[in-house]
């Protein structure tokens, strides 16, 4: 799916969140990928037959979050 086919529905969902996001760094919360780091595997393990560890996810991200930003790969530190 391209940016332009996700901008708006993603717009609608979160304006209806009461959120906004203006950048990659908006999707990388230190604090919330801490928790999901934590939950991992308790919480997808089961519904998700081939979990990727959450490294591996992450960085995934990060590499969706640069192509569709136009920017570098962002950083983040989760210690």
């Amino acid at each position: 799916m391209a940016w332009a086919e996700l901008q708006g529905p993603l717009d609608v969902k979160a304006a209806a969140r009461g959120v906004a996001f203006t950048g990659p760094a908006d999707f990388l919360d230190p604090r919330v990928l801490r928790t999901y780091r934590d939950s991992w595997n308790i919480r997808l393990a089961n519904v998700v037959p081939i979990l990727p560890p959450f490294d591996e996810a992450l960085s995934a991200l990060r590499a969706i979050l640069g192509l569709v930003f136009a920017t570098d790969t962002p950083r983040v530190s989760l210690d």
